[in-house]
């Protein structure tokens, strides 16, 4: 359960949350609150609490909670945590950018040349710095941060 809120499930999680920070025309979530109110203040501040808590779980399970033996069996098993911890800050920063900030200010510029770094990024860090105990898993991984440059890429010619 770790990994998965640590991993595919921490994105919809804290965006879920995040969405529920974010305001946009003065209507919180099409109920009828306003934005600047008392009732929006009081949700706000108890979801970034939880996001902030449920960001702290998953950056310590993804530092604790690994598997380092170099015989494991596990496709899974790392040689440490501190990549993950990573990509979590990094994904959260992008959920804000994504569920927070106006349109006005995070455009589709902005997001795609923060994609192209991220797909350089863990396109390096699996190639040159391994990750996983098994070779293949860190080549599929580095394989897929140069996808996500060339989709970010095609995103920011398009």
């Amino acid at each position: 359960m770790t990994s998965l809120s640590s991993g595919p499930l921490y994105i919809p999680t804290s965006t879920v949350l995040l969405q529920g920070i974010a305001c946009q025309n003065n209507d919180w979530l099409n109920t009828g609150l306003e934005c600047s109110g008392p009732g929006h203040g009081i949700i706000a501040f108890i979801l970034s609490i939880n996001l902030l808590g449920f960001s702290l779980l998953a950056v310590f399970a993804s530092l604790i909670w690994v598997d380092r033996s170099p015989a494991s069996l596990n496709w899974g098993a790392r040689q440490h945590g501190r990549y993950d911890a990573s990509m979590i800050v990094i994904k959260l920063m992008l959920g804000f950018c994504y569920a927070v900030l106006n349109q006005q200010l995070v455009g589709t510029v902005f997001m795609a040349i923060v994609l192209m770094a991220l797909g350089i990024a863990q396109a390096y860090v699996y190639a040159f710095a391994p990750v996983f105990v098994q070779r293949d898993i860190n080549a599929m991984y580095s394989g897929g941060g140069c996808v996500l440059f060339y989709a970010a890429l095609c995103l920011l010619i398009a």
